[in-house]
């Protein structure tokens, strides 16, 4: 390389890492001396320490987070009917440092999975602009995610099958190495479905679970579980779904198989004409605490025959009934007629046979937790500091839920005590009328107070009073006497007042003091909790708050009482003697 004087030039350092591990050269720059220069130079050396980092480009799978038995990635999809659709998220990261680039390509024999992008996945992708590799070709489209960067893409099934379907997604990464998402599926086409299942959310959340799965082969996820949640003892919870006949031609019968447990259906046991459909109502009340997982349900269902003409027999199930106004042998004295009373009777089940070899169960799952409701205080006394009149003071306590179900609560105000003052002085007045004052003008209301009084009270006669001068009363301030009376927040209040408290958290309660008058005051809230057990009582705390005057009122208070005793004094009689002629 040669430097013209007084100049410089730039040398380009490649790195290319084989290996994931670091990497360190000398870089030596010698100068050399012209051989025709007749004076020697010191030979000089510029030397220094390159080094550099071999890394891997790095692409992970973010969602899903369930992985197979062989440990890649899968998404399960529901067990849908033939033409219906789900969509699950596939979310993919570069958690490496350098920038990468992959590709993304679905293999599906079947063509029942398809792929979306998202805009976080457009704003990645990078279409051929023009370079050519090694052999003169045209490269691919890409995608190129930076450090921390994600890309998102909707995955959707639609089966088409009445099987258990499956395919892969393939992301070829940049360095030779390359990423497999399993995707698992099944279509049916089944006459009788259950069908509006609440909590549909939730399987959608146990498709995008994380964890292993142990099993050899993969199946698809089945709607078919109902989770009534976090129960109080002895209250009634209620979940409705629909049963469908899907067939154009057949009748159905169904009849749900319940052994002990506090499940109940309704209707139990129906019909179902073809193309029709049924609203099934399953109530739960325990008496005690249980937990329910994934209690099984069966559902006995048949094709069935009715001996009398179609056109001759209606829809039936076990909730039906005909009501009758029938005569009784009472009679009341002097009426023609006796007494009738309502009788209620159940419709009779339709004459049928069941076709051969048509019989079948349907599975349903029930989950709940009943259990009363815990909790744990972590004070019962909240002592607040010393408060001026119409100011705020605010003080925090925590109230934790330890059960396994929500815990409900609404605070009440049970009693409120003004605690007897020990010093000595002139009460602070609690008229509406002083909170509105300036500090001249309340001085001028105390010596005037039977007066504003008396004309601001109605005139009891109408008889003309006699008219006496009056000496003027001017208030020099903004706020004149007002009769409308001010709604002031309450002397102790806690918020939230009412609300739910999740399991196993916690929730924090602030308590408001707000005197409006010179005192100690002190209260109980009681906190009523619902779903308590019957031997554990609702908690109480206890919030206690001093009201003072203002630091400046205060001074002429004690000013104007020093004022009143001096005056109240007898001042003592000089005699003066008279003077000598």
């Amino acid at each position: 390389m040669s430097i013209p004087g007084l100049s410089h030039a730039f040398a380009t350092v490649t790195f290319t890492p084989e290996q994931k591990e670091d990497y360190q050269c000398t870089f030596t720059a010698s100068l050399v001396s012209p051989k025709s220069r007749s004076v020697k130079m010191k030979p000089q050396e510029l030397t220094f320490t390159v080094s550099g980092e071999g890394h891997v480009p790095q692409v992970t799978v973010e969602c899903p987070g369930l992985q197979s038995k062989r440990g890649t990635p899968v998404l399960r999809f529901r067990r849908l009917l033939l033409g219906d659709s789900q969509t699950l998220p596939l979310v993919l990261r570069n958690n490496g440092i350098i920038p990468t680039k992959f590709t993304v390509h679905i293999m599906d024999d079947q063509g029942v999975f398809f792929l979306k992008s998202t805009q976080s996945a457009l704003r990645a992708f990078h279409t051929a602009d023009m370079e050519k590799d090694s052999t003169g070709k045209a490269k691919k489209p890409y995608l190129l995610l930076e450090h921390g960067q994600s890309a998102e893409f909707d995955v959707f099934f639609k089966p088409t099958l009445a099987q258990r379907l499956k395919g892969k997604i393939r992301v070829p990464v940049s360095g030779n190495s390359e990423i497999d998402i399993e995707l698992v599926g099944e279509g049916h086409n089944d006459d009788f479905t259950l069908d509006n299942l609440p909590g549909l959310a939730e399987d959608s959340q146990e498709s995008n679970a994380e964890g292993n799965l142990e099993d050899d082969i993969i199946e698809a996820v089945r709607a078919n579980h109902i989770k009534f949640g976090e129960c109080a003892v002895g209250e009634l919870y209620d979940k409705t779904f629909t049963v469908t006949n899907r067939s154009k031609e057949e009748v159905m019968r169904f009849e749900w198989l319940l052994a002990d447990a506090p499940f109940q259906f309704s209707p139990k046991v129906g019909h179902l004409q073809p193309g029709c459909a049924k609203n099934i109502r399953v109530t739960l009340k325990s008496k005690v605490p249980v937990t329910i997982k994934r209690h099984s349900v069966n559902c006995k269902v048949a094709k069935i025959k009715y001996q009398l003409p179609p056109e001759e027999v209606c829809d039936w199930d076990d909730r039906m009934c005909t009501e009758k106004w029938e005569d009784t042998t009472e009679r009341l004295p002097g009426a023609r007629w006796p007494l009738k009373r309502r009788v209620v009777k159940a419709v009779p089940e339709p004459p049928h046979t069941i076709v051969e070899r048509s019989s079948h169960e349907v599975e349903l799952f029930l989950s709940a937790q009943v259990d009363y409701a815990e909790f744990k205080l972590d004070t019962v006394e909240v002592q607040l500091k010393q408060t001026e009149l119409f100011q705020t003071e605010i003080s925090t306590f925590r109230m934790s839920n330890t059960g396994n179900v929500a815990l409900k609560y609404c605070w009440v105000e049970n009693l409120e005590e003004e605690i007897p003052s020990k010093s000595s002085g002139r009460p602070f007045s609690s008229t509406q009328t002083r909170d509105f004052l300036s500090s001249t003008a309340e001085d001028l209301w105390e010596r005037n107070r039977a007066r504003l009084v008396q004309q601001a009270l109605p005139l009891e006669s109408t008889q003309p009073q006699p008219t006496q001068p009056q000496p003027s009363l001017h208030l020099s301030s903004s706020l004149e006497f007002s009769p409308t009376p001010v709604k002031y927040p309450p002397l102790f209040s806690i918020e939230p007042h009412c609300g739910t408290i999740p399991s196993g958290q916690n929730q924090i309660f602030h308590v408001k003091f707000f005197p409006t008058r010179v005192g100690e005051f002190k209260a109980e809230m009681l906190c009523r909790l619902l779903n308590l057990k019957p031997s554990q009582e609702s908690p109480r705390v206890f919030v206690m708050g001093k009201g003072c005057l203002p630091k400046a009122d205060l001074k002429r208070s004690t000013s104007l009482q020093k004022g009143e005793t001096q005056s109240s004094k007898p001042k003592k009689k000089v005699q003066q003697s008279a003077k000598p002629e």
